[in-house]
């Protein structure tokens, strides 16, 4: 078991169910934008469009970029 660095042993865990995984396909920007754009609607509500569009923006580069 890995240990912390308080040396107390850590425990293994998974992500929680909420943070999904995307494929590493071409769809997978979209899903994620989509993802995000819901996850910036619920955590502020009444955001405005254009900080919404920021987020997507922001989401589809990083996960384009990681499936190349």
């Amino acid at each position: 078991m890995p240990m912390m660095s308080c040396g107390a042993p850590a425990q293994e865990t998974s992500p929680p169910a909420s943070h999904p995984t995307f494929p590493g396909t071409s769809r997978a920007a979209a899903h994620a934008r989509t993802y995000a754009r819901q996850i910036a609607e619920r955590s502020v509500p009444g955001i405005a469009e254009g900080p919404v569009r920021d987020v997507e923006l922001v989401v589809s580069e990083l996960v384009a970029n990681a499936i190349r």
